[in-house]
Parts: structure tokens; sequence; C-alpha cells
């Protein structure tokens, strides 16, 4: 659905339609559309309320740097990505000495920091785990393939030029809740480096597992061989995969899809 937004109070003119006109696509991906509507409509719109009490500023500048910074993560969670929320006023500062005097500026940009350390912290622990032995080989191939895209995404995010100026504003302002956030920077570039590493040598098995996920019963024994020997390949060179608990996972991982082929046949 395609949906126009303006402001009634304004004429619209072929000359500055671009400004005072936005257009939208409203998809099947509610979440993104409204995302898109928020970040090119409402949210310049709201924050250019110069008329309203200082007060009254402030406190919705905060609520609105709140609510988009859920709204941007809940929308690319459910795309499978990590994705930081950076507040315009962070990084549309000319001279970030100047703007580290604003007291108020520095404590809704300390408020994003904290939130983007908390974010990562949460993406790091929660997705360092492997998923369920149950779930066999192919899920733990998929897994480091999207643990290494969504790591490498958010140490890209890292070194964007917008968020490296809330960075250098907060810099000026020497805030207490920086450091935190900057150490954070190696965990995920050795995040990424070992999830990319992993799913490299994983590769290797996809097209095994693959035939495995299909075989009956009779068609296993011939398979296993070759599957063995590249998880002994994987063992003796990959550089962050070759530990005991995630070699003996993944073995456990082919063991269950095994076992899930003969129960399928006992069942029949």
């Amino acid at each position: 659905m395609l949906a126009f937004v303006r402001d009634p109070t304004k004429p619209v003119h072929p000359l500055t339609i671009a400004k005072t006109v936005h257009a939208t696509v409203v998809t099947a991906d509610v979440a993104g559309s409204l995302l898109g509507v928020m970040k090119g409509v409402f949210t310049p719109a709201l924050q250019s309320k110069e008329q309203w009490p200082e007060s009254i500023r402030k406190d919705f500048a905060g609520g609105i740097h709140r609510y988009m910074a859920q709204l941007t993560e809940q929308t690319h969670e459910l795309r499978g990505t990590t994705k930081l929320y950076v507040p315009s006023e962070g990084y549309e500062q000319s001279d970030p000495d100047a703007a580290a005097n604003s007291k108020d500026l520095v404590q809704r940009l300390e408020s994003t920091v904290i939130h983007w350390t908390r974010k990562i912290r949460e993406v790091i622990d929660a997705d360092n785990q492997s998923p369920d032995e149950s779930l066999g080989p192919l899920a733990e191939i998929a897994f480091w393939r999207r643990r290494g895209d969504d790591m490498s995404g958010l140490r890209d995010q890292l070194t964007d030029p917008k968020l490296l100026a809330t960075v250098r504003v907060l810099e000026s302002a020497k805030s207490a809740y920086l450091p935190a956030f900057l150490a954070l920077g190696e965990s995920v570039e050795r995040e990424a480096t070992a999830a990319s590493d992993n799913a490299k040598f994983l590769s290797a098995l996809q097209e095994p597992c693959e035939a495995l996920a299909t075989a009956h019963a009779a068609d296993v024994a011939p398979l296993l061989p070759p599957i063995l020997q590249i998880v002994r390949m994987i063992w003796n060179n990959a550089g962050h995969y070759a530990t005991p608990e995630l070699t003996y996972g993944l073995l456990r991982k082919i063991s269950a899809e095994v076992s899930f082929i003969f129960i399928c046949v006992w069942a029949i």
C-alpha cells in the first residue's frame, strides 16, 4: 500500500513537494514500515516543535529516543540482525566540544550509550550458545553463519561515522559511561572473527549433512565416514571451533540426525 503524509497547514508546490509530502510503502513488514514513517516524518516533525516549553521538549526528546531505539531493535530482530539506533542530535553537532557543554544533550546521549552497552552485551551472551543438539548439524551450520553476519554487521556499526560523532561528543564531555561501551569493541571484534571462522570451516559439512538429512536408513552408513573426516579436519585446523565443547556438541548433533532417521523407520 502506498501512503502519503503531509502537513495540512503547508501548501504543496512542485518545488517544495519533496519536503512537504512524505511517501512511504506499507508492506507486510509492518514494523519496518512504521520505522520508516517514524524516521522520515514524525520524529523530525516532533523534534522541531520549538514553540513547546523547554522542559516538555527535553522530556519528549528523551521519550522519542527510547521509543525509536526499541522500534529499531525490534524491527531488525525480526530480520535476524542487530541494529543500534543512533539519534540524529548526536551526529548533527558540528562542534563536539560546544555540544558537550549542553548538559541535557549529554544526558540524552549517555542514555543512548547505556542502551547500546546493554544491548551489545545481550547479543554477545545470548547468541554465544549453539542450538539444541536435537536440531542436527545443519542447524549448527546455519547458527554460525547467522552469528557471523550479525556480529560482523555490529562491528561495522561501531565504526559508523554517525555513531562515532556521538562518541566524540561524550569524549569531550568526559562521560563516565563511555569507557564501558568502548571496551565492548574488542569483544565484538573477537566474536565476529570467531563466528566467521567457525562458519567457514563448518561450511564443508553443508553438502554431506544435507545428504544425510534426506537419506534413507539403508544409505546412512556410507555417508558417515566422509562426515567424520571433515569433523576431524575441523578439529585439527579450526582456530576457534576446535574445542571439546563445540566439537563434541557437533558429533552429538550428527548422532541425533542419524538416530532420527532410524526412529522414523521404526515408527513406520
